[in-house]
Formats: C-alpha cells, sequence, structure tokens
C-alpha cells in the first residue's frame, strides 16, 4: 500500500504532463487557421508597403580620413597627452568626430537656420499657406494616436531640430571599404538632386565646423601656454610649456590649410543610376513571422488555461 501511494501521484503527474502536450498541439492544429488568417494579415500589410514604397535615388561620395593628425586627436592641441591625461587607446580619427558631429543637435540646428533645412525634409508636414505645421490624420494615424495614450507613450509633436538631428544620424549612412581607409558615405532620398545637395551640404558643413571649432580651441590653447610661460620660471617646465607651444601652432597652420580637414574626399558626390527599392525581408518575411510566432503564443496561453479551468 505503501509504494502504491508513493507512486500514483508521480505516474499521475507524468500522464497528465504527457496529455498536455498532446492536447497542446491539438489545439494549435484546429486553431491553424487563426495563425494562418494572422499571418496573411501581416503579410498583406507588408505588400501594401511595398507596393506604395516609392524608389529612392542613392546620393554617394568616397572619403578618407585626413593622415595630418590636426583633426585626429581628441584634444585638438595635444595638451592632454603631453600632460599624460589621456591614453592613446581615447584618440578618434577625424571621421569618427564627423559621424558625432553630424548627428548633434547643435549641428542639426546650423543646417536649418542656414539653409531652412528643417521645412525642407519634412515638406510634407508643413503648409506654406498658414506657416503651420500639419498633424497628420487618417485611421491608421489615429489607431497609433490611440495606443499611444492607452500605453502612455509620446504623442505626436511638430518636427524639430532634435528629429532632424535624428534623421540626419540614421539617414546618412557610412560604410568602410574593405579593410582600406576609405569609406563611402551614402544618403538616399526620391528626389535625386535634393539627395546629392544635402549630402555634400551635410559633408562639408560638418568638416567646416570642426575646423572652426579646434580653430577656436586652439587659439585658446596658445593664450594659455603664453600666459604661464610669462609667470614660469623654471627651465624644465619652459621646456615642456615651448613643446606644447609647438605643437600647437603646428597644428593651428594645418587647421588653416585649404581643402578638407577631417576628412579628405576622394570621389565627389554622385547619384548612383540604380535606386534603392525596399527592404522585402523587414517588410514581408519579418511580419509574417512575427505574426506566426504571436498568433502560437496566444493560443497555447488560450489552451493552457482552458486545460486548467477544466481540471
Amino acid at each position: 500500500m505503501v509504494g502504491q501511494e508513493s507512486t500514483t501521484p508521480t505516474t499521475a503527474a507524468n500522464r497528465i504532463d504527457y496529455v498536455d502536450v498532446r492536447t497542446l498541439t491539438r489545439q494549435l492544429w484546429r486553431k491553424k487557421w487563426i495563425i494562418l488568417v494572422v499571418m496573411a494579415l501581416a503579410f498583406l500589410s507588408g505588400l501594401r508597403d511595398v507596393r506604395s514604397f516609392q524608389a529612392k535615388s542613392v546620393a554617394e561620395m568616397t572619403i578618407a580620413p585626413v593622415d595630418s593628425g590636426a583633426a585626429s586627436n581628441t584634444s585638438s592641441s595635444g595638451l592632454p597627452q603631453i600632460l599624460g591625461l589621456f591614453g592613446a587607446g581615447q584618440q578618434q580619427t577625424g571621421l569618427d568626430r564627423l559621424k558625432v558631429v553630424i548627428g548633434s543637435t547643435a549641428f542639426a540646428g546650423l543646417m536649418d537656420e542656414k539653409y531652412d533645412l528643417l521645412k525642407t525634409i519634412y515638406a510634407g508636414s508643413w503648409d506654406e499657406q498658414s506657416q503651420t505645421w500639419r498633424e497628420p490624420s487618417g485611421f491608421r494615424f489615429r489607431l497609433e494616436s490611440r495606443i499611444r495614450d492607452e500605453l502612455r507613450l509620446p504623442k505626436w509633436s511638430e518636427p524639430s531640430v532634435s528629429a532632424m538631428s535624428d534623421f540626419l544620424s540614421s539617414a546618412i549612412v557610412f560604410q568602410p571599404i574593405g579593410t582600406t581607409r576609405f569609406s563611402e558615405i551614402q544618403f538616399a532620398h526620391q528626389d535625386a538632386e535634393f539627395a546629392k545637395t544635402l549630402l555634400h551640404q551635410v559633408v562639408t558643413e560638418a568638416d567646416q565646423l570642426l575646423r572652426l571649432r579646434d580653430v577656436g580651441s586652439m587659439a585658446r590653447d596658445r593664450e594659455y601656454i603664453l600666459g604661464k610661460l610669462e609667470t614660469i620660471t623654471q627651465g624644465d617646465l619652459r621646456s615642456v610649456l615651448f613643446d606644447m607651444l609647438r605643437t600647437t601652432e603646428g597644428k593651428t597652420m594645418l587647421a588653416e590649410r585649404t581643402g578638407g580637414y577631417a576628412i579628405e574626399i576622394i570621389q565627389p558626390v554622385y547619384v548612383k543610376e540604380r535606386k534603392a527599392g525596399p527592404d522585402l525581408v523587414s517588410k514581408l518575411l519579418l511580419p509574417t513571422v512575427v505574426a506566426f510566432l504571436l498568433s502560437v503564443v496566444l493560443i497555447s496561453i488560450w489552451a493552457l488555461f482552458r486545460a486548467e479551468s477544466q481540471d
């Protein structure tokens, strides 16, 4: 009797687990039409986006970081490196700094102030007659707004300089060319001429902004070093200060030369003949797979709860 009592619960538990798996499989098979419908809806939604996608012209240019060292270090004058405040691993190339500048809010504000770029990029939302931003409309926007309200997510807001900086950092694509020091910079847009013009403006203005910032920083470093030379009389320290002054003067001369500062343009901007099409993986395959997995999970949860309620 004791042996039977100790083995019976284990056998029952094993049987229940086995039956649950079979039941779950049968429920998924019975509800396969739901899975197929959800997958079809996701596929059709992605297909609609693919059909409505407008092919984009791709503007491209080839660049290389400048090896002069004027724009390559984290500090423009080399003061921290001489004083031992930073290690060599923290040095950055001019290309690294260019990427950071392009994605900054300050640079986006500069571009908008100089080229009125905000109204150009978000032209579809700008009402020229009333000089105001138009709020999107339609069923899809209302549905998304309701979902955002329920989830306490940020609502729609007018395009801003911050939004434009996010746009530039994601739309301007840097692609290294193999293991070489060269890189390709690309920007895609429906208007080929706009894509070409914007890419040229962004790269040249960002490079010029780096030059102006570093020249100003080096001027302040030079003023600081000269001030120290007037007060310090110890020979060793004055020797270090003269070395720092020579480094600063050398980089200042390199920064004032004509041509590229942080990067050198190898291939000027041109528009590719072949336009960029939609990404079929993200538009069709991925939504369909997600719909399949989500429907399987929801049906499985429903079947488990139903089995527990019957028990």
